[in-house]
């Protein structure tokens, strides 16, 4: 079984690996302002809620129905191509998107659909990242190189939506799309530039036949399952996002009729919670968490109930501690995911991790719906701020569930290390 490259072992992986995150960097950025671009687009054509939900959940159903499918074929083909691929094609549905828009032919059902392809595609590209990392990186590193993640996207979730806001200004929409473009280009020659090691299989074929993905899957789904410590993680993972969904959804409304805040408020509130997951990925990156990873995200889930319960009892008088305890929540979400994911590529072999990392992406997302349909339950009953208080018992239960169990807290001893 491949351990690592030969970059890692040489101690001289810094440059190709960060030759390639810096390209997806770049990329990354370039998604979220076209993210940004088309939602405002949508908004401004439609001022339809509905036309937004619709385009959230269209952005979902890929990740949630083809992302294990994807994971499969990931661990047979060569991740170096993938990326090349998926990059590329991103970015042809982005510049197909300019194009009608030049023309003045652009419908929001076109839109529905770009922002289905891209996410389709995106299916694709996270899991051939996230598997190449454990073959580029130390394992020692990878908390850090977790924290990194989280850090430059809060840093992006502060910087996106203001950038994209000049750049509509500044420019037609075509050429705002055009950005998601360039920064795809700077990504694929990154990826040519730099190296990504491939996992050796003893069952690698030249062709990958429906009946061979069902196979792979099915063992990426055994694999997964036969660890109870990561089965709890991938059910904690959902619970996770049921609670958190709704709390980030929430924060317009909970803004204007708790605090009778407008998009003044609003800003301090989302730059508060981007300054927090910043703030936590800075800290992984320096720290590294503790040498039991688990252990990072069971204290972060307890800072996270803590900020989360702080949240609902302060008062409307009280503005400046709720973007605290916004930021705090931020910060110790970050401290629960990136050590969670770390542990999944320290303990899961190589040749697997497209599989076993696309079903924990595909089961986390798809509890994303659920904590919608609860989100505009909360917001039509004008009961946002009871939500807060809600999830803060809830990842309490969770912290003292994963706490009891053995299981989770030595799952990085429960399987070999990959």
């Amino acid at each position: 079984m491949p351990t690592s490259s030969s970059c890692v072992s040489a101690g001289r992986w810094r440059k190709p690996f960060f030759t390639i995150w810096l390209g997806q960097s770049f990329s990354l950025f370039g998604s979220m302002i076209v993210q940004f671009a088309l939602i405002w687009w949508l908004t401004n054509t439609t001022g339809s809620a509905r036309v937004l939900a619709t385009a959230s959940i269209v952005g979902l159903v890929p990740t949630i129905i083809f992302s294990p499918f994807a994971g499969a074929l990931v661990d047979r083909w060569e991740r170096r191509k993938v990326l090349i691929f998926a990059d590329g094609a991103i970015a042809a549905t982005t510049l197909s998107l300019a194009v009608l828009s030049l023309a003045g032919v652009m419908q929001p059902w076109q839109v529905y659909l770009a922002l289905f392809l891209r996410s389709f595609f995106g299916a694709f590209h996270w899991p051939a990242m996230q598997a190449s990392i454990p073959l580029m990186v130390p394992h020692v590193h990878l908390a850090r190189i977790k924290g990194m993640d989280n850090a430059l996207y809060g840093i992006l979730r502060i910087v996106a939506p203001p950038i994209g806001a000049l750049l509509l200004v500044w420019l037609p929409l075509p050429g705002v799309l055009m950005v998601d473009v360039v920064t795809a280009i700077i990504a694929i020659s990154a990826v040519l530039l730099g190296r990504v090691p491939q996992p050796t299989r003893e069952d690698a074929v030249s062709h990958v036949t429906a009946r061979l993905m069902w196979a792979d899957l099915r063992s990426g789904i055994n694999y997964l399952f036969k660890s109870k410590g990561l089965t709890i993680i991938v059910m904690m993972g959902a619970l996770v996002n049921v609670l958190v969904v709704p709390i980030f959804t929430l924060l317009p409304i909970w803004v204007t009729r708790f605090y009778n805040g407008g998009p003044f408020e609003l800003g301090w509130i989302e730059s508060a919670t981007g300054l927090g997951i910043i703030a936590g990925g800075v800290l992984l990156t320096v720290w590294g968490g503790f040498k039991k990873r688990i252990y990072t995200s069971l204290y972060g889930l307890l800072g996270l109930a803590l900020a989360c319960i702080l949240t609902g009892v302060v008062t409307a008088e009280q503005f400046t501690l709720a973007m605290f305890s916004v930021g705090a929540m931020g910060m110790m979400l970050t401290l629960v995911q990136g050590p969670m994911l770390a542990v999944v590529q320290d303990v899961v072999p190589p040749e697997l991790q497209g599989r076993v990392l696309t079903i924990l992406d595909s089961a986390t997302s798809a509890a994303s719906p659920i904590g919608l349909i609860i989100a505009g339950f909360l917001g039509d009953a004008r009961t946002p701020q009871i939500w807060f208080l809600v999830a803060g018992v809830g990842f309490a239960l969770l912290l003292l569930i994963a706490s009891l169990s053995g299981h989770v807290r030595n799952v990085e001893d429960e399987l070999p290390k990959a």
